[in-house]
């Protein structure tokens, strides 16, 4: 390996590899709740290539600011299937997931990570980084560097991830100064979450905090002239059905599901659902 070649890896490695790393550890810890920490793939882990016979998961993300150009990142099939298990916090059934609706619990929750990403590597160098979500598939450019890291939960779960970078994107890296802001303590990156002392303490200064809940009944879009027309016994036909459960939302997340009741002459709501791991990691990105 040449020097060059050297430099590379560990621009890849402390400025993508490890945010990125460090943001999904987190991202599965407020999914999931529990512990993650992450670990630098060794020398045959990133030199292994794409395995047919296990084919991967891309999604694919362009850096602005600071840094330009593309980032993929590909998970394989096994490692799909062990992080939707994480996901779900093992649900029985979810074994069954088509890989369509898999895939689209993978592409948001990495999208949640790169909403992370972005400001871990605005804090790291002090110069804003924004990722946008490009889509899936493979790259149509080769890469000019790759990493990647595993994460493990607790119970020895674990996942591996693969990042390869564009050219472009590599000539952004060798601009930073070699071992400026980096993530210095990587392997492991720990999310472990607080002891339980802290949990109790922070919970209890939480308990109150005022939030707003909303029941949402439906909606309709309407065109301004129909908005002028209405009128005491006007009725705006909804998009839900009369059987369909109403939602309850905290802030604009949605958080369970029920049916209406009425409580001494007031509005309720009977719970009859929480909404699902994959359903919370889609109102993070939001």
């Amino acid at each position: 390996m040449t020097n060059l070649e050297k430099a590379d890896k560990e621009q890849v490695r402390d400025y993508q590899v490890a945010p990125w790393a460090e943001s999904m550890a987190r991202a599965l810890q407020q999914t999931c709740g529990g512990s993650f920490c992450a670990k630098m793939f060794d020398e045959q882990e990133q030199t292994g290539g794409v395995n047919a016979n296990d084919p991967c998961f891309w999604l694919r993300f362009s850096a602005s600011g600071a840094l330009q150009g593309e980032l993929a990142i590909s998970i394989s099939r096994t490692d799909q299937v062990q992080l939707q298990q994480i996901l779900v916090c093992g649900k029985p059934g979810s074994e069954k997931t088509s890989i369509q609706d898999l895939h689209e619990v993978l592409a948001d929750f990495l999208c949640t990570t790169a909403a992370l990403a972005g400001p871990a590597l605005t804090k790291q160098l002090g110069r804003d980084v924004q990722f946008t979500h490009l889509g899936t598939g493979t790259p149509q450019w080769s890469a000019a560097a790759s990493g990647g890291f595993h994460l493990t939960g607790e119970g020895n779960a674990s996942v591996g991830v693969s990042l390869q970078v564009s050219e472009e994107l590599m000539e952004s890296l060798r601009s930073i100064p070699v071992g400026a802001g980096r993530f210095a303590n990587f392997v492991p990156v720990n999310a472990a979450a607080p002891p339980p002392s802290t949990i109790e303490t922070n919970l209890k200064l939480l308990k109150d905090v005022e939030l707003e809940v909303t029941l949402h009944f439906g909606k309709r879009d309407m065109l301004l002239r129909d908005v002028f027309e209405l009128a005491p016994g006007s009725v705006v036909e909804l998009d839900r059905q009369t059987h369909d459960p109403v939602e309850l939302l905290v802030g604009k997340k949605v958080v369970a599901r029920g049916e209406v009741v009425v409580v001494d002459g007031n509005y309720g709501i009977r719970v009859t659902e929480i909404a699902s791991p994959s359903e919370r990691i889609a109102s993070l990105s939001q």
